[in-house]
């Protein structure tokens, strides 16, 4: 491996970031000597690994006279990771977590003195940047060689992902031997992992390996992989290099086989695979697991007759309007060949995409919905020419995007922990919505919300447009400073602990206004409020509420 290299941007630097206290050196690690170079530094100064360490944590670069003091504050930086902890659901994987990062730790700071601090610390932030309370994630192993290689790849680059880098050689790395299928994005195949008992020698090797190229969603991805190698083998299927099926064994027999899913269900697309590697490997299932494949053979049976009966050339030619029929959706053309239907419904014990339906093909065809519509469980990730949707949507945990031509919600709207980032063309949503955990900071083109509105803890910033919230409208520890357009809100209003101090056009509240805790110091256009009024001794604009019509009583707490 070579020492990267540290470029001086002044003339009287020559030599690689120090790492020793030497009295020489200030705090900011520069020189104590006069120099002819200015205080403060640019982007444009930068550049590889270091430029993309100073756009990553924002470094104050404004503070630094050379690339020595960018080293200098990422070392503090990186030594921040020494004792920090990062904690878990379960304390096992606490505890595993600490092992890990100790590990790198100790190479990335005592071990390698060839990585420079800059490196180290954008390394260690590609380890933790997944480790979550909520989650039993766990760092990625340490492979020295493939973290080498990884560095090479890296060093010279302003934007990368270190994550994606780094696992993507790890996998091949583990691929690269005389029993594995060839290497790179492309393989397709079985990988047999054996366990303690049949390669006692090679066990940790095997256990890193079976993390490595397990799905995600499985739990040998972070904690149980070592238990389960030390009951049996474990069999990877790869197609074009993702993990689609894992078979774990418990001694010499079969006892679960996983999807992409974690569900318990074997996915049909890829039973006759499974089926041909039970017979070139003579494998015994377990009870539990020869349920499992029972099950899948009897659904297979289903879905040949699902198949039968809406005709082969309708699902190979995605005919939409049969499909959409044959599931009781009720579709409706319109003038210009469109779809209108009731409401999306699913295949009852399987998806489109186990028929062989392209779902997203399928719902390009469709212009409205009437009734409600979930997109979690959807395979759809474009909602192609749909304008309206007549009932309740649900975008969390989907694979949607945007909203594309969607201009109406005619229900509730759940945008919590959706992908979505803008509203787009949508201008009415005729139930409540929510925008907890969703990165949409503006309502767009959105003029009316009939329902509640909760802006509570949501990264909305902007009401844009919006002039009418049917009901409740929440902005408790909201982001939102300004209410803009918005002249009417139909039920109580809350603006406990939010950031507006103007209630500019807003003319009327139909329930109870709670200001106490507010930054409210201007009632703008507001003329009426039809229930109690609260408000407390910090209240900034006390003189001005006996201009406002008040149905109920002002009560201070």
């Amino acid at each position: 491996m070579k020492i990267l290299n540290l470029y001086a941007q002044n003339s009287y630097v020559t030599t690689g970031f120090r790492d020793n206290n030497n009295d020489k050196y200030n705090n900011f690690g520069r020189l104590n000597q006069p120099s002819l170079s200015f205080w403060g530094m640019k982007k444009n100064q930068f550049s590889g690994i270091n430029k993309a360490c100073v756009k990553k944590f924002s470094a104050p670069i404004e503070k630094f006279n050379n690339i020595l003091d960018l080293q200098t504050w990422a070392k503090l930086k990186r030594n921040e990771f020494i004792n920090k902890n990062f904690k878990a659901r379960r304390s096992e994987t606490e505890h595993q977590r600490k092992e890990i990062l100790e590990v790198w730790l100790d190479y990335l700071i005592n071990e390698n003195q060839e990585y420079t601090p800059v490196m180290g610390l954008m390394i260690l932030a590609m380890l933790t940047k997944n480790l979550k309370p909520n989650n039993d994630n766990l760092p990625p192993i340490l492979n020295k060689g493939v973290l080498a290689d990884t560095v090479e790849t890296v060093k010279d680059l302003e934007e990368c992902d270190i994550e994606k880098i780094y696992l993507n050689k790890l996998q091949q790395y583990y691929l690269d031997d005389e029993n594995a299928i060839e290497t790179g994005n492309s393989e397709t195949g079985w990988v047999i992992i054996p366990s303690r008992k049949n390669d006692p020698e090679n066990f940790e090797a095997n256990v890193e390996k079976l993390r490595t190229l397990s799905h995600k969603s499985w739990c040998t991805k972070a904690l149980n992989a070592r238990p389960y190698l030390s009951d049996g083998d474990f069999h990877i299927y790869l197609e074009k290099g993702e993990p689609k099926l894992g078979i774990r064994f418990k001694r010499d027999g079969v006892e679960e086989i996983q999807g992409e899913k974690n569900d318990g269900k074997i996915p049909i697309k890829y039973l006759d695979e499974l089926k041909k590697h039970q017979q070139d490997c003579n494998l015994t299932f377990n009870n539990n697991a020869k349920t499992r494949l029972d099950d899948a053979k009897q659904l297979k049976l289903e879905i040949d007759k699902i198949k039968k009966e809406i005709g082969e050339d309708a699902i190979k030619n995605t005919d939409s309007e049969k499909i959409l029929r044959y599931f009781g959706c009720n579709p409706q053309k319109t003038s210009d060949g469109k779809l209108i239907i009731d409401n999306y419904n699913q295949p009852t014990f399987v998806t489109y995409a186990d028929l062989g339906i392209d779902e997203n093909k399928m719902f390009k065809d469709i212009v409205k919905i009437k009734g409600d519509i979930s997109f979690p469980s959807l395979n759809i990730t474009d909602l192609g020419s749909l304008t309206e949707i007549g009932g309740n949507v649900y975008f969390g945990y989907s694979k949607i995007k945007d909203l594309g031509n969607l201009t109406v919600i005619g229900g509730n709207a759940i945008f919590s922990y959706s992908k979505i980032k803008d509203l787009g063309n949508l201008s009415k949503i005729g139930g409540n919505v929510v925008f907890i955990n969703s990165e949409i900071e503006s309502l767009g083109n959105v003029t009316e919300i009939d329902g509640d509105a909760d802006f509570c803890c949501s990264n909305i910033k902007t009401l844009s447009k919006l002039k009418k919230i049917g009901k409740n409208a929440i902005f408790r520890y909201s982001l939102v400073e300004d209410l803009g357009e918005l002249t009417k809100i139909g039920g109580n209003a809350i603006f406990t602990c939010s950031r507006i101090k103007s209630l500019n056009k807003l003319t009327e509240i139909d329930g109870n206004a709670d200001f106490i805790c507010s930054e409210v110091e201007d009632l703008g256009d507001l003329t009426k409020i039809c229930g109690n009024v609260y408000v407390d001794n910090e209240c900034k604009f006390r003189d001005c509420i006996d201009k406002v019509e008040v149905g109920g009583e002002v009560i201070n707490k």
